[in-house]
């Protein structure tokens, strides 16, 4: 097909040759392909705690298919049906294209080395590593994968966008049935993983951003609407859990879209008159559970998490090279790390609160550089890829604009994991991948580098 030329002036009116528009050549057209299918039902699965659910259904036939991690078949319907794919395409079944999938395999490779040979309880911290862990990085490759054009990480968008609702409104439904289910704050949470309040705040919060991305660069008005409508519930869900951390992780989210946004001022405006009404409505106990975030030093909560912190650097210091053994935080800071008096609401307090330290206190030193580098050339990787798309093509474009919709969710993701744990969520490996995914697009338009100055602006990719 023709590329469209177009040309224009620099400031001394002299014209520019025309320049043909960069087309996606190797990208198809077909987004939603057998393999595309199963990994969105995998990743909405795991999303939902689909496989929680089914265990705690008390149906025997459900809970023998739970036993027989049968959740995992998506997983593996999506790889058979990629590498069918990509060969069909003549391409390679699978390849190692960016810096995020080799960190990713170096950490997954140092968490499955400190399951074997540092963990007193082996059995347990291999069968940990060997479910929750390859669950996550199947996750990343497969999302890496299938992930070929812009329009497939929209698709992606909107699914978990739809996906949070279902959360948003378990948690309301069981908040309405029982508030004090969780201590004697009344707080808001969901089933499996997301039964801590905190860890359900921060997987809501991070799916705020991608919906105002996704509002402002749809065209339907029933789209707009339905976003409208999706946005109070997960708000109230978020403020109901009482999590401080998932209240900045949302903070930061919004102030990172909304920096790359044309409506900045209108964007602060309306973010403002929420937060003054979420204020104004939340309840008394929830108000002061937020404003100890003043006090951190008389706050019990924030007096137990520096307690269990320093259990963690504890760990470090012990074990250096290793760590305690790859699921083994919460066993080892109970049993010799974390003083016997550090309660909170009459209960042991022994998450670990934190992505980072219990990276580092699990698998060691060499683990958590690399987890921490993992997250920074992926900031370095999506800035620089907004910057020369917005420069190639303008700030209106579909990669520019998603480039900037995944540096808002991985700071707010990033936020909440440095007070939420989410070593064994989908978060934020499913972003660090779309990041990858994304970048290799932008290489196959020609953004391997930035535009030269004075040169001519192409129209936007289709």
């Amino acid at each position: 097909m023709p590329g469209i030329a177009m040309t224009m002036r620099t400031r001394h009116s002299q014209p520019l040759p025309p320049v043909e528009e960069t087309r996606m050549q190797d990208v198809p057209d077909k987004v939603w392909t057998l393999g595309f299918f199963f990994i969105i039902v995998f990743i909405i699965a795991s999303y939902l705690q689909v496989g929680v659910l089914v265990h705690e259904s008390g149906n025997p036939a459900l809970q023998l298919l739970a036993k027989a991690r049968l959740s995992l078949t998506p997983a593996l319907l999506a790889l058979v049906f990629i590498l069918f794919g990509r060969v069909a395409r003549g391409k390679a079944p699978l390849q190692i294209v960016s810096p995020q999938s080799w960190m990713m395999t170096g950490v997954f490779m140092l968490m499955v080395i400190s399951a074997v040979f540092a963990a007193d309880q082996v059995r347990f911290s291999l069968e940990y590593t060997s479910t929750r862990m390859f669950k996550l990085f199947m996750l990343f490759v497969l999302a890496l994968a299938c992930l070929e054009s812009a329009r497939s990480i929209r698709w992606m968008l909107w699914v978990l966008a739809g996906a949070s609702q279902v959360l948003a409104y378990g948690a309301l439904i069981k908040y309405v049935y029982d508030p004090y289910l969780y201590g004697d704050v009344p707080r808001a949470g969901y089933f499996g993983q997301y039964h801590d309040p905190n860890r359900l705040a921060g997987c809501l919060a991070v799916i705020i951003p991608a919906m105002v991305y996704l509002f402002s660069t749809t065209r339907s008005a029933f789209a707009k609407v339905a976003l409208l409508l999706a946005a109070p519930p997960l708000l109230i869900a978020i403020m109901l859990t009482g999590s401080r951390g998932g209240l900045l992780a949302l903070a930061v989210g919004l102030i990172a879209v909304l920096w790359f946004s044309r409506h900045r001022v209108i964007g602060v405006s309306l973010v403002a008159i929420i937060a003054v009404a979420g204020i104004v409505l939340m309840p008394m106990t929830l108000k002061t559970r937020y404003a100890e975030m003043k006090q951190l030093r008389g706050a019990a909560t924030a007096q137990a998490r520096l307690v269990i912190w320093g259990a963690g650097f504890k760990m470090a210091t012990a074990h250096p090279f290793l760590g305690v053994g790859t699921g083994c935080y919460q066993h080892a800071a109970y049993h010799k790390y974390m003083p016997p008096d550090v309660l909170e609401g009459g209960r042991r307090w022994r998450p670990p609160h934190s992505s980072f330290v219990k990276i580092l206190a699990e698998n060691g030193v060499p683990a958590f550089l690399l987890f921490v580098l993992l997250h920074i050339v992926t900031f370095r990787d999506i800035l620089r890829l907004r910057r020369q798309a917005a420069q190639r093509w303008g700030p209106k474009c579909l990669i520019a604009g998603q480039a900037a919709a995944l540096f808002a969710i991985l700071a707010s993701t990033t936020v909440a994991a440095l007070t939420i744990d989410y070593t064994d969520d989908i978060f934020p490996y499913l972003f660090i991948a779309t990041v990858a995914a994304l970048k290799h697009i932008g290489w196959r338009l020609g953004l391997r580098g930035a535009q030269p100055a004075g040169a001519a602006i192409p129209a936007t990719p289709p």
